[in-house]
């Protein structure tokens, strides 16, 4: 697939699956002489056309875990729209209609068992500026703005409650923020949607969720909500 510049040709496709097999089996060589479990992992592109271009139904062969990337769905720099970046479901408004569960949908149908993937989730938000007062803000025009992606520790701590509103998406499960003043809409993650989406991995029978990064919460809220949820356990 293009990209950010880098050579691409169409036998990518099964190249990709010769270079995890040949991974899993050296990394299986290693294993077999330290007596060590080693992890054969692949952070997986959440949409059509990664699946287009993979074997997945191959690929799943030989990797330990599927992690989705089921977020970043709208990004200011690149949305001329605001929109839920992670959204579980989908929200009938979304002109994309993006939704977590429609990429575990359609990677389960390419032939990745449930108990492979896991679900990605965002310890951070994306920003939008001169959103218009108008469903608070979804899906609504917006602009790029300075420190457009923040840390949901940042966001906690100096947004919430701080100008902003917070207001909850039934339809999509995600929360939202929006400071009519300043004209500036928030989609992020917090520990309400990640329960969420802890019980949808767990009533789909789902591997686990992997999380986009330590660093976002120092607090800790987020990692003891997914502890709690997946393990009942703080």
């Amino acid at each position: 697939m293009p990209g950010a510049g880098h050579p691409f040709r169409a036998e990518d496709k099964q190249n990709f699956t010769l270079l995890v097999k040949e991974l899993r089996e050296r990394l299986d060589q290693k294993a077999n002489k330290s007596g060590k479990k080693l992890y054969l992992t692949i952070a997986a592109g959440a949409f059509e056309e990664y699946l287009t271009h993979t074997e997945m139904n191959e690929v799943e062969r030989f990797v330990d875990t599927v992690n989705l990337m089921t977020y970043d769905s709208y990004e200011a720099g690149s949305d001329a729209i605001t929109g839920n970046h992670a959204p579980l479901f989908a929200d009938p408004e979304d002109p994309k209609k993006s939704s977590a569960d429609s990429v575990v949908q359609s990677f389960e149908e390419a032939g990745v068992p449930a108990a492979k993937i896991l679900l990605g989730v965002p310890f951070y938000g994306h920003i939008w500026g001169e959103v218009p007062d108008r469903s608070h803000g979804l899906f609504q025009p917006g602009k790029p703005i300075p420190n457009q992606e923040a840390p949901y520790s940042l966001i906690a701590t100096t947004m919430l409650n701080q100008g902003f509103t917070r207001y909850w998406d039934s339809a999509a499960s995600v929360p939202y923020l929006y400071n009519s003043e300043k004209r500036i809409f928030v989609s992020y993650e917090d520990t309400e949607s990640l329960a969420a989406k802890c019980r949808y991995v767990l009533s789909h029978k789902l591997g686990g969720v992997m999380f986009w990064d330590y660093f976002s919460d120092d607090s800790g809220k987020l990692l003891e909500t997914i502890n709690q949820t997946l393990n009942g356990r703080r």
